[in-house]
């Protein structure tokens, strides 16, 4: 009788913890169609990243990391290929807070807004540049399903 109880009481709180994260997973649903690509850099890293479809928007957001303090801030670049192998969109936005004169570890947040949808199969490069660091176009190739 005492095993059932702390059965039941286990199973209650997991379905309590792990019952809020439902809509979280409808959302990664949508980024389902997208293979996204981390390019790794240094000193500062694109941790995490989230594609995602908001409305008619077409919406890529994630955390950068730095380790130290960076004299020289750079900028998150993004760049969308499509599952033809064609570059669709490439972009770059200056992530705020990232040239604060504050020492130690330091996550901040990124977020593109794009106006258009890219076509399912399309891949998503993201990568942290520097200044030093020219423009580069993305490397496209034809993805076969």
């Amino acid at each position: 009788m005492k095993k059932m109880i702390i059965l039941l009481t286990a199973t209650v709180a997991s379905f309590t913890l792990f019952g809020c994260a439902t809509p979280r997973l409808a959302n990664m649903e949508k980024g389902s169609a997208y293979q996204v690509k981390l390019t790794p850099t240094s000193p500062v890293t694109v941790t995490q990243v989230r594609a995602y479809r908001n409305g008619d928007e077409f919406v890529v957001s994630g955390r950068v990391k730095r380790m130290h303090r960076v004299l020289s801030p750079g900028r998150v670049a993004l760049d969308i290929c499509g599952p033809d192998g064609v570059l669709i969109k490439q972009k770059e936005i200056r992530v705020s807070g990232l040239s604060s004169r504050r020492k130690g570890r330091q996550e901040l947040p990124f977020k593109f807004k794009i106006e258009s949808v890219p076509p399912a199969g399309s891949t998503i490069h993201v990568q942290y540049r520097s200044f030093a660091t020219a423009q580069v176009k993305a490397k496209c190739s034809k993805i076969n399903m």
